[in-house]
């Protein structure tokens, strides 16, 4: 099995920020009336190292395929529930590869680390 590498996106000036927007812009930007430019304003505003929300890259053999976030809330009727895992994309080409469940083992760490 190849081998799974996630990492957080810290850094507005990260090459990779630019294409998880575009992900994020071609999945639900687009289809929910917001520009490239919005996407790509909120898209920056998550690359946090220490507060939420945070975005985490996900690479296999060196190549990116695929992105999630942690959010502070998303459902508005349980603020007390959180962090949340959010905008899970993985690349078609690499779905079927365990890939998800690397990046829960993952998310489980971080997000206990995040709650203490």
């Amino acid at each position: 099995m190849a081998q799974v590498k996630i990492l957080q996106c810290t850094q507005t000036d990260a090459p990779e920020l630019s294409v998880i927007t575009t992900w994020m812009y071609q999945w639900w930007g687009e289809k929910e009336d917001y520009s490239i430019k919005e996407v790509a304003h909120m898209m920056a505003h998550s690359v946090n190292a220490v507060r939420l929300p945070q975005t985490y890259t996900i690479w296999l053999e060196e190549k990116l395929v695929g992105m999630y976030q942690f959010s502070l809330h998303d459902l508005e009727c349980r603020p007390d529930i959180y962090p949340w895992l959010c905008n899970i994309y993985i690349v078609p080409e690499a779905r079927g590869n365990g890939i998800l469940y690397d990046c829960l083992l993952y998310t489980s760490d971080a997000a206990d680390d995040l709650i203490g």
